[in-house]
């Protein structure tokens, strides 16, 4: 079973792929419950935010790592990565929640106990609006379904109202494949060729970098944009060169195709800038939705025990040591 890409062109449903701890990806196919939540079999419970919809062909594609319940944004991932490699940063900070901590402290402490404190530089200042949106996305929560969850759990006849499966994977999809981005929020899914520090599909010659590498099971997976704008999306090679450049692999002549490094755009121009997107791991900063451990416990009650209010008590069953006054 390889990489299920004929379950996601006919999927009547989004589909989650979640990059776990150890760089697997899971392609979990998304049964929402409270309009917004859905949660997988392993522990994990998600948000759905269209404001981060892919599409590929015409299923809705999200993406997520296993220990943040929001979706991520592959080009605000790739402009936060790029900037802080470019300023030799480690991490990113929250100078707004930082600065809110420092408020809160001056409120509270006496005026000789104060110390003046230096804010790091805001790096997102320089940032596009886009990915600053993305960023204050995943310091605010949605208080208002968060509660909605939890106030109807002792309501329900079990925790979760029901879960999210992984795609099987129909097909004999084998080899290396690459999720190309050529437009705005459009996807493409193509097989690649790896050799040394290249990768080459029927979209051009991209660099192989470690940290660009993920694994479903035994498959090689790597993400690339290409293009982000709005016109009109980056075509493939023609049918001709692409066959030529099957060829060139039959023959191991990795030299000459290096010249396939500027894909074919829409108006029939070439471009040279090409993306490798990192799907690294950004915290909320606030509290997050509400975790499977959490529903469980609140549905079990606070004493512990289990309290089905859709199951009747016999009633002509006595507690064991019972009397007959009781």
């Amino acid at each position: 079973m390889g990489i299920p890409i004929f379950e996601m062109k006919i999927s009547g449903t989004p589909i989650a792929i979640i990059k776990m701890g150890d760089k697997q990806l899971s392609f979990v196919k998304i049964n929402k419950f409270k309009g917004k939540f859905f949660a997988t079999k392993w522990g994990g419970i998600y948000e759905v935010d269209d404001e981060y919809e892919y599409r590929y062909k015409n299923t809705s594609i999200y993406f997520y790592n296993f220990n943040n319940s929001k979706p991520l944004s592959l080009s605000g991932m790739h402009e936060i990565d790029q900037s802080l490699r470019d300023l030799g940063k480690a991490y990113l900070p929250n100078i707004k929640r930082i600065q809110e901590e420092l408020d809160i402290q001056k409120q509270l402490l006496p005026p000789d106990q104060q110390m003046d404190v230096v804010l790091p530089e805001d790096i997102t200042n320089n940032m596009t609006p886009t990915t600053k949106r993305f960023l204050d996305s995943y310091s605010t929560d949605d208080e208002y379904s968060k509660t909605n969850v939890m106030v109807n759990i002792h309501h329900q006849k079990k925790p979760i109202e029901k879960y999210s499966s992984n795609l099987i994977g129909i097909g004999l999809n084998m080899g290396a494949f690459a999720f190309v981005q050529v437009a705005h929020k459009k996807l493409e899914i193509v097989p690649m060729v790896v050799h040394h520090n290249r990768v080459y599909t029927k979209y051009g010659v991209f660099r192989y970098l470690i940290d660009n590498v993920y694994l479903y099971k035994r498959q090689i997976v790597c993400f690339y944009i290409l293009s982000d704008s709005f016109e009109e999306p980056i075509y493939p090679y023609p049918k001709k060169v692409q066959r030529e450049m099957k060829h060139m692999i039959r023959g191991k002549n990795w030299g000459a195709l290096d010249s396939f490094h500027s894909p074919f755009s829409g108006k029939n121009d070439t471009t040279t800038e090409t993306k490798n997107e990192e799907v690294k791991e950004i915290k909320p900063v606030n509290t997050p939705p509400p975790t499977m451990d959490k529903l469980t416990e609140m549905w079990k009650g606070s004493a512990g025990e289990e309290t089905n209010r859709f199951r009747f008590k016999n009633p002509f069953a006595k507690k064991v040591g019972a009397t007959d006054e009781e």
